[in-house]
C-alpha cells in the first residue's frame, strides 16, 4: 500500500501498488506482473487508510512537507 501523507501529518490518498502496477502496464511502462485487486479490496485499503492515526510530517529545510510512504501488507487470499 502506498500513503500519500500530507504536511499536516493526515493521510490524504491511498493506493493499493497492484493499482498502480496494472496502470502503469496498460500504458507500457512495467512488466510486472502483479494482480489486479478487486474494488472491494481497494475499497478496504482507502478505508484503512482513513483510520490510520496523524503521522509526523515530513521535514526539507525546516518546513513540514507531504511524503510517500510504502507500507507492505502481509496476507493473502482467503479460502
Amino acid at each position: 500500500m502506498k500513503l500519500f501523507v500530507g504536511p499536516s501529518g493526515y493521510v490524504y490518498a491511498a493506493r493499493s501498488i497492484n493499482m498502480e502496477e496494472a496502470n502503469r502496464r496498460r500504458q507500457g511502462m512495467s512488466t510486472a506482473n502483479l494482480p489486479e485487486l478487486s474494488a472491494v479490496c481497494e475499497a478496504a485499503v482507502a478505508t484503512a487508510a482513513r483510520r490510520l492515526p496523524r503521522w509526523q510530517p515530513g521535514q526539507q529545510n525546516g518546513r513540514r512537507v507531504a511524503v510517500e510512504i510504502m507500507v507492505k501488507m502481509l496476507g493473502g487470499p482467503t479460502k
